[in-house]
């Protein structure tokens, strides 16, 4: 019997015995061409093979994080979160931004708890400016000046969870009113329309 012969009967063995419940009984023969024989069944000139008792481990147990959990979602609410603070812009920073548009990046530690509905508000000037689960906000179209943020965790329910200290910023932009000076051939007077 060559290699490759052995190797299919042997993966038909094995199916075999996987197949087989726990207390069957299985008998080997081989008839008259070589062909090895396996049955339930005992037919004359065959062995009873002994099968052990297969070997199992039980799965260690896994806490469940689905959204279904009521434990789960207990605990986490319990966690009260110990940090919220922005990031950027810095403390009396003043930034040059003649369209006004700023990036406010926000930190939160804990993690925000996003699966139980908690977002991050964040307040301009004592108005709340915008709110989502990100930690960087874009806000646009600010007038030149100082101005305060803060920030606010709160949960599903609209309840505030923890506010950061504010801060205070600049924005320095061009104003409309002050018209850059113009210079040139005609000294310093707009040049005609051809």
């Amino acid at each position: 019997m060559d290699y490759a012969a052995f190797m299919r009967i042997s993966l038909l063995v094995m199916i075999f015995f996987m197949c087989l419940p726990v207390s069957a009984e299985v008998y080997r023969s081989v008839d008259e061409d070589g062909n090895v024989i396996f049955s339930d069944q005992p037919s004359p000139g065959a062995e009873e093979i002994r099968i052990d008792k297969i070997q199992t481990i039980d799965a260690p147990s896994v806490k469940s994080r689905g959204t279904g959990s009521l434990s789960s979602d207990k605990k986490d609410d319990s966690d009260e979160y110990t940090s919220v603070a922005i990031q950027s812009p810095g403390s009396g920073e003043a930034i040059s931004a003649n369209d006004g548009n700023i990036t406010v990046s926000v930190s939160v530690a804990p993690k925000l708890k996003v699966r139980n509905g908690h977002q991050v508000v964040v307040y301009l000037d004592g108005n709340e400016a915008t709110q989502g689960t990100s930690m960087q906000f874009n806000l646009e179209n600010l007038n030149r000046g100082s101005h305060s943020l803060s920030a606010a965790v709160v949960d599903g329910k609209g309840n505030e969870k923890i506010r950061s200290a504010p801060i205070s910023f600049t924005i320095h932009r061009h104003s409309v009113q002050h018209k850059p000076p113009t210079t040139g051939p005609t000294g310093g007077k707009p040049a005609p329309n051809p």
